[in-house]
């Protein structure tokens, strides 16, 4: 994995390079840059360059944010900081996770964990198609609900979210009606559209279609409201960057 570390303090990038060497062996740190200049230029010649991009944010001329917005860097973002006000700045700068610093090994393991899974690689993403082409990768259109009293089937497309608790997996349709399903979501994940619905927490696969508003919480979280399911659904900077990719596809 080719790395490349925005950061203007050297303790800090070897602390960093320290840190990477444990959690990721078969590193490869291709270049530090050390401000917004030098970040403009290199990614003005190197849009796409390495594999994996951790960056500060205060910078000695300006914040490295100033970078991603101007130029078209498609490589994934991780953002260590001390700085917590960034967040929702960085969130529109293709990054996958903000760390506040001083960063740790598990907390940076995760964080780079959860980008590569994000980040489906082109081979995969090249054999999916190639199944979703040949008609062979088919998603589940319509489900018996369980009700009150019985049973009624529905199309897929009319879900708002499903939701998991002590009794099993419900469901919340557009139109209020609430019932149940066998499945559990990690079933219902593998058989449903991922362009139309996207597992956000533990509890919750929301229809990206469904979404009526996302606002940021006090503790660097995320509450996505729905039509007719009556509670936010809190989610992690996470998951609002995989949500990001899936709605703007």
């Amino acid at each position: 994995m080719d790395i490349i570390i925005i950061e203007d303090e050297r303790p800090a990038v070897e602390r960093l390079q320290s840190l990477l060497s444990e959690v990721v062996p078969d590193m490869e740190i291709c270049t530090v840059i050390s401000s917004v200049k030098a970040g403009m230029e290199f990614f003005g010649d190197n849009p796409a360059a390495g594999d994996l991009i951790l960056s500060d944010i205060s910078l000695p001329d300006g914040l490295s944010l100033e970078i991603f917005q101007k130029k078209h860097v498609t490589t994934p973002i991780i953002f260590i900081t001390a700085y917590d006000e960034y967040a929702i700045q960085a969130f529109e700068c293709n990054s996958f996770a903000y760390l506040l610093k001083p960063v740790t090994k598990d907390q940076l393991r995760a964080a780079i964990e959860k980008t590569l899974r994000f980040s489906l690689p082109y081979d995969e993403l090249k054999e999916l198609i190639t199944k979703m082409l040949a008609g062979n990768l088919k998603y589940r259109e319509r489900l018996l609900l369980s009700v009150s009293d019985g049973f009624i089937p529905v199309k897929v497309e009319d879900v708002e979210c499903f939701v998991y608790d002590e009794s099993g997996t419900k469901v919340w349709l557009r139109n209020g009606t609430v019932g149940g399903v066998p499945q559990s979501l990690n079933v219902l994940t593998e058989q449903l559209d991922p362009k139309r619905f996207l597992r956000v927490s533990r509890r919750h696969i929301i229809n990206l279609d469904c979404i009526e508003s996302i606002l940021p919480t006090e503790d660097r979280h995320f509450d996505v409201s729905l039509g007719s399911y009556p509670e936010p659904v809190r989610i992690t900077y996470e998951s609002l960057a995989l949500l990001r990719l899936n709605i703007e596809k």
